[in-house]
């Protein structure tokens, strides 16, 4: 009998339901008092792990999905991309560094991060910001805007309060490990339906 069957009718006829009258003893040592129990155990699991599964992604993932997240990201959204960075900083600090740059994201596109506003130069309308992404102090990560159509330097159109959060999606071009500092392209000019890549959550909003 097909799962939904054997479920459908676990429903309708288990025994003790309204009108069925108190359970067989027959029954509850039965092949078939076992296939409904497990179908029972079954379907809620399942039904649990697809709920997880839809919050999960609400929660965490990033911008680039299309899906909005609020102005002010929730907790659990920032914990998650401080968590990934953490990670990342990880296999870039440890001595396989280089080598971790080059394989697995030098050129990728990277999910959406979070670092502190240190500099950004042009003052009046910045092309490169540097960030510091653990501790508010140690410059961490640069950050060059580029124009999405053609890849030549952009700019935000207005200056940038230091000690902003600021919240993109980069592609690593470049890499040194003592000091450290990791580069980001970041390609200005948001698609339709999707955020945009560079995110200025406190301070000046471009």
């Amino acid at each position: 009998m097909p799962f939904h069957a054997r479920t459908t009718w676990y429903r309708l006829k288990r025994p003790g339901a309204a009108g069925y009258g108190p359970p067989s003893p027959r029954f509850e040592g039965s092949a078939a008092h076992r296939s409904w129990r497990y179908d029972l155990i079954r379907g809620v699991v399942v039904r649990r792990a697809i709920i997880f599964g839809l919050l999960t992604c609400v929660l965490l993932l990033p911008p680039s999905t299309g899906i909005s997240q609020p102005a002010k990201p929730t907790s659990a959204y920032v914990n998650a991309i401080r968590a990934l960075w953490v990670s990342m900083k990880k296999q870039l600090a440890g001595p396989n560094g280089q080598e971790y740059f080059t394989t697995s994201i030098q050129g990728a596109d990277v999910p959406a991060l979070i670092g502190t506003l240190l500099s950004a130069t042009p003052n009046d309308r910045p092309s490169t910001l540097v960030l510091s992404m653990s501790d508010g102090i140690t410059p961490e990560v640069t950050l060059h805007l580029k124009d999405d159509n053609n890849r030549k330097d952009s700019h935000v159109n207005g200056p940038i309060m230091r000690g902003s959060q600021i919240q993109f999606e980069g592609i690593p071009v470049a890499f040194t490990q003592n000091p450290f500092m990791l580069t980001f392209d970041v390609l200005l000019g948001a698609e339709p339906g999707r955020t945009p890549r560079l995110r200025i959550l406190t301070g000046k909003d471009q």
